[in-house]
């Protein structure tokens, strides 16, 4: 599910504009498949609903709330993950099926409870963050788009009932933890190849001391193939600007020591960056947010490291990379233009 970079700042324009004027573009005939389909920004939700054979649903029926993820939300979703979901038609539509409200519900209605039935049969939980509204763990980032059977919401992160959870746990492929070691966790990192990104961009933000005589720390690694998993324009912008890297690898690391264990006891645990990591658990695998942890417990003298396949990106590292897309998408027009305008005064 990797989107070209004309694709993910023509999302990034498409998901801004949408929320300053929700109501401009959408003519309120359409139904919600219509919606979806042209809207660009969509395309990996249609293609799903159309693979699950719900189009027909959303376009006759009602009246519905959906809870739309964009693109870059399913781009967020590990590689395992999306093969098994995508492989196995149960799984598919108990997810899609639970972005979707048998009723119409708009903004303010959702925000005047505290959960909400779906089609899929779970509860989504409604909550305010610093008055950004969520359900679940998803932020709603564009609301009342509404259609002549319902009304479509957008959302940065795709939603997973435990129904599902469990179903996909049990097609993972289950990885065995490495051994330990007594160094710090700078002298961990360093002496592990797979590490070798990490370890390069931890020195680059200038956090290698830290690292290294600071703690207790738990550090969440990303492997060198979980880096590999990001576009290329995303990393060049976190490489590019210290403030996006030093947020994205704080976003890594919990101020205490957390083995295995104390990690699955929780739902949530706070980071350095300071926004939170939600935990879930895959048949008794851990996960924060939706990277899994690949190895577990390695012991350093000042806290603990385990291991996860993909990069973790927090909110605000989101919103200033596709704010730098955008900016860098402007510039090039702008230069295009200028270039244009150049050429035809020659």
């Amino acid at each position: 599910m990797q989107h070209s970079v004309r694709n993910i700042i023509g999302g990034a324009v498409l998901a801004l504009g949408v929320a300053l004027l929700p109501q401009q573009g959408f003519a309120a005939e359409q139904s919600i498949a219509e919606i979806a389909i042209n809207t660009d920004d969509l395309s990996t939700l249609v293609s799903l609903v159309s693979a699950a054979g719900l189009v027909e649903t959303l376009d006759t029926g009602g009246p519905f709330t959906v809870f739309a993820p964009t693109n870059e939300a399913f781009a967020q979703l590990p590689e395992e993950v999306v093969n098994v979901v995508v492989g196995n038609p149960d799984i598919l539509t108990a997810i899609l099926t639970y972005h979707v409200v048998g009723d119409k519900l708009l903004a303010t209605d959702v925000l005047s409870v505290s959960s909400i039935g779906t089609l899929q049969g779970e509860s989504l939980s409604v909550s305010l963050q610093n008055g950004d509204a969520f359900v679940d763990d998803s932020q709603i980032i564009a609301t009342d788009i509404k259609a002549n059977n319902g009304v479509v919401h957008l959302i940065d992160t795709v939603l997973v009932p435990q129904a599902a959870v469990e179903a996909i746990a049990a097609a993972l492929t289950h990885d065995e933890p490495t051994s330990g070691d007594s160094a710090s966790i700078v002298g961990i990192a360093s002496a592990t190849d797979d590490l070798s990104t990490l370890v390069s961009l931890v020195s680059s933000a200038g956090l290698a001391e830290t690292l290294d005589t600071g703690g207790p720390f738990t550090v969440f690694a990303p492997t060198n193939s979980a880096f590999g998993k990001l576009p290329e324009r995303a990393v060049n912008i976190i490489v590019s600007n210290p403030d996006i890297l030093s947020s994205v690898l704080t976003y890594h690391v919990v101020g205490d020591e957390l083995f295995a264990e104390d990690v699955l006891a929780q739902r949530r645990i706070d980071t350095l960056q300071g926004e939170s990591l939600m935990v879930r658990t895959f048949a008794g695998e851990p996960y924060v947010n939706f990277s899994k942890i690949v190895a577990t417990d390695i012991e350093a003298s000042n806290g603990v490291v385990h291991l996860i396949d993909n990069v973790l990106v927090p909110r605000e590292a989101r919103i200033a990379i596709l704010r730098a897309a955008v900016a860098e998408y402007r510039a090039s027009i702008h230069s295009r233009a200028g270039a244009r305008t150049y050429m035809r005064s020659h």
